[in-house]
């Protein structure tokens, strides 16, 4: 059951139409997510497909939305850290980060790829706590549709 890499997906966009509910239509929250569940499903597609286990496949396609959609948080959060001097060019921080977040997300794949077992709970947890993330932050969605 692919739940948490598409509620993952589906989490900031929601975000972001609350937040700005004033600049973005109907038709543009729609759009967007149909294409972060879209591409959340194919990732999990693919990584099914080479793998042969769903339960795995839906991990590491959470890890990869996750570090998505953190990756400009991240980008933000260390030019603020590190201030302005030549060390922190904006293309270095990218360089950096994007580096950190790929070796991130390997050693991801690779120890759940590695793992002998059953991943069932960990799914569970996950669905469990992604779907009370979106029950609490950033409120009920419900009031705006």
């Amino acid at each position: 059951m692919v739940l948490h890499p598409v509620l993952l997906a589906i989490f900031p966009v929601l975000h972001l139409f609350v937040n700005n509910i004033l600049e973005a239509s109907d038709w543009e929250v729609l759009l967007c997510t149909a294409i972060v569940i879209v591409a959340a499903i194919l990732m999990v597609l693919l990584m099914w497909a080479i793998l042969k286990d769903v339960r795995k496949s839906e991990l590491i396609a959470s890890v990869s939305v996750i570090l998505f959609f953190s990756y400009g948080y991240v980008v933000q959060a260390s030019s603020e850290f590190f201030g302005g001097d030549a060390l922190t060019h904006v293309y270095f921080r990218y360089i950096i980060v994007m580096l950190v977040w790929g070796m991130i997300l390997a050693l991801s794949a690779y120890l759940i790829i590695r793992t002998r077992r059953k991943l069932d709970i960990a799914t569970k947890f996950l669905n469990i706590t992604i779907v009370i993330l979106h029950w609490l932050f950033p409120g009920n969605y419900s009031k705006y549709f």
